[in-house]
């Protein structure tokens, strides 16, 4: 309780959830997370932290909750617009996972990140020609995205180019 009445108080759980994520504990790492948020509601990294760990260990519905919680507050946040899009085409929303990339396209037009996940959509749907064009924008900006630039040769490959 008296963890609860410092400043910042969210983050010490949050950092908790960090090394024990880091650790292999994740439920142990969700429990802190929970904590966390339940600290501070409001906060966005520590929302985004959290969504990020339940998309990795695949609940991604659990996840949407965050980011959706993000979204309401924060509605051009282009890093939730772009994680929750993640996790709406892991559950095959595909057009809604997409609606949310174009928003933060309109919002940050070089966010590379979104690009990027346009183009692992539509390598999904495979239509291969067009998440190549997605890499190559998104590389476009930052030649350094190394990710990407993996995507990129993957589809390039499959394509035979």
């Amino acid at each position: 309780n008296l963890i609860a009445t410092l400043p910042g108080a969210a983050y010490l759980p949050t950092y908790l959830a960090g090394v024990l994520d880091a650790a292999g504990r994740q439920d142990e790492a969700l429990q802190a997370f929970e904590r966390a948020v339940a600290l501070a509601p409001q906060d966005h990294v520590v929302r985004k932290k959290y969504g990020a760990l339940l998309r990795r260990i695949e609940r991604p519905a659990d996840a949407l909750v965050q980011f959706d919680a993000i979204l309401q507050h924060a509605p051009d946040d282009t890093g939730a617009l772009t994680q929750s899009a993640l996790a709406l085409a892991t559950l095959g929303q595909f057009a809604a996972a997409e609606q949310r990339l174009q928003h933060a396209l309109q919002v940050e037009p070089r966010e590379t990140t979104a690009l990027r996940v346009l183009g692992l959509l539509r390598e999904q749907q495979n239509r291969l020609t067009e998440a190549l064009d997605y890499y190559n924008q998104a590389l476009a900006l930052d030649p350094g995205f190394r990710e990407c630039e993996l995507d990129r040769d993957r589809v390039a490959q499959k394509l035979g180019r």
